[in-house]
């Protein structure tokens, strides 16, 4: 027994008879729905008529789109595309428009059949892509990763089918820019700072939809960087996804509980603390345990784009999501072993790039740079050149920060250790760089001389501004 697929042809008539009676019914939700929305083929070659008057200026009633679809009718001979016409004629062609007329239903109720039409096809469109998924599944050549990959986006593409956006008129857009400007003063911004101030004056934080790049050569401290960069976010109720390839989550559980109390990493490393600094580290651990929820960390090996995706679309879809940080990307698993290595982290980079549009997040994604900028001197400032494996990297990135430090080569560096970050590439913004204490034994980063009056004065940056944006935006 063949199964019909989800379609209600009562909705689809009502929707046109409505609109057909009202038309600035049509004008309100023509937009909204689709000709291919419409499971009656008939019905969507009434609309396409329709939408085709609309966009002509023209009035739509039951002579004017007669006409139009005789339109539309001629169009579709010239394609050889019949079916449309054999069906719309078999209902009856014109008299079958005046049947729409007669039968309309309540007019006030076309945003109703709407929504029923456009779910209706949503629920087809979802039946499509299961369908689609078992054909794949069953053929071995089939790789896996990219069919979850494939799965995640055709689902999010239905879903999206939800959000539609109209054209609003300049007085509103003002009032929506003025309204922006007082969350903003209010400490309530759609950006996640690192709470650093000199990187956030010079970046207004790390916006939604934007792919931020943390570059360093190995052992620097990319990792120490975006870690107290999750702390902070998440001590202040933002939600961090911190997917680690590189260590595993005891250590960067034990690194937190460390740059938080100020213990000796190396002492508690070897299990050397006295009774005092083990009550303290006890205390941090039940005071961590306060916001550890809004802390998830995923170290699974060998993650794919696709493994990120679906972990980081189920936390946002679960308790919400404000970071996702990547630790890091040339350790990432390609989903085509096929092409250069430059291929397959460019494949990456755009992976990544995509996860943050579609979900509306900053991603924080770490990168190695070559040694290569060591020709230029032992302790040269790295550039973007230095980018390891593929210049995809600096093209998909909104900005891209790279961690400098003072230290000589080979030397121990000290206990405070001063270290820069050169924001190199900012889309938005201009370039420019932060100048940071780095505290080794605790894996503690904290602004450079951040008690100095002079400098809070000087700063733009106060401390209500440091909150998570809405993730509701």
């Amino acid at each position: 027994m063949t199964r019909s697929p989800q379609h209600s042809a009562d909705a689809e008539k009502g929707l046109i008879g409505a609109c057909l009676r009202d038309n600035l019914r049509f004008f309100e939700i023509g937009d909204s729905v689709l000709p291919a929305d419409f499971y009656v083929v008939a019905h969507r070659v009434v609309w396409t008529a329709m939408l085709r008057m609309f966009a002509k200026g023209k009035p739509i009633d039951l002579v004017t789109l007669a006409g139009e679809t005789q339109a539309v009718h001629v169009a579709a001979n010239a394609s050889g595309k019949d079916r449309p016409i054999t069906e719309y004629e078999e209902l009856g062609g014109a008299k079958y428009l005046a049947q729409l007329w007669d039968e309309a239903p309540v007019v006030g109720n076309a945003k109703h059949y709407a929504d029923i039409v456009r779910h209706k096809a949503m629920l087809r469109e979802i039946y499509h892509v299961g369908n689609d998924l078992l054909a794949k599944g069953d053929d071995p050549t089939t790789n896996p990763d990219e069919l979850v990959e494939d799965a995640a986006k055709s689902l999010f593409d239905v879903q999206q089918r939800t959000f539609s956006r109209k054209a609003v008129s300049l007085s509103v857009s003002v009032k929506e820019c003025m309204a922006s400007l007082d969350r903003k003063a209010s400490g309530l911004v759609d950006t996640v700072k690192s709470g650093w101030y000199e990187l956030d004056n010079l970046c207004g934080g790390f916006h939604r939809g934007e792919l931020i790049v943390l570059a360093a050569r190995p052992s620097v401290g990319k990792t120490v960087v975006a870690l107290n960069i999750a702390n902070y976010v998440a001590s202040l109720d933002g939600r961090v996804l911190f997917a680690s390839l590189e260590q595993s989550r005891e250590d960067l559980a034990s690194r937190l509980i460390c740059m938080s109390m100020r213990v000796d990493s190396h002492k508690m490393r070897q299990g050397r603390m006295s009774e005092y600094e083990k009550s303290v580290v006890c205390e941090q651990a039940n005071f961590l345990s306060g916001y550890g929820e809004n802390l998830h960390i995923d170290d699974a090996g060998g993650q794919t784009v696709a493994h990120i995706n679906m972990t980081a679309r189920r936390q946002k879809m679960r308790q919400g999501l404000d970071l996702l940080i990547v630790d890091y990307m040339q350790l990432m698993k390609p989903a085509d072993h096929s092409g250069t290595r430059n291929d397959q982290v460019a494949a990456i980079s755009a992976g990544l790039k995509q996860i943050a549009k579609d979900l509306h997040i900053p991603v924080l994604a770490l990168s190695q740079l070559s040694r290569g900028g060591s020709s230029r001197g032992a302790n040269a400032e790295p550039e973007l050149t230095d980018l390891r494996d593929s210049g995809a990297i600096e093209q998909d990135a909104d900005t891209v920060i790279m961690i400098h430090t003072t230290a000589e080569p080979g030397q121990e560096p000290p206990d405070i250790q001063e270290i820069f970050l050169l924001v190199r590439k900012q889309r938005n913004g201009p370039r420019g760089r932060a100048r940071l204490n780095f505290h080794r034994k605790f894996f503690k980063i904290e602004n450079f001389a951040m008690q100095s009056p002079r400098f809070m004065q000087q700063s733009d940056f106060k401390g209500a501004d440091y909150a998570v944006g809405s993730r509701d935006q």
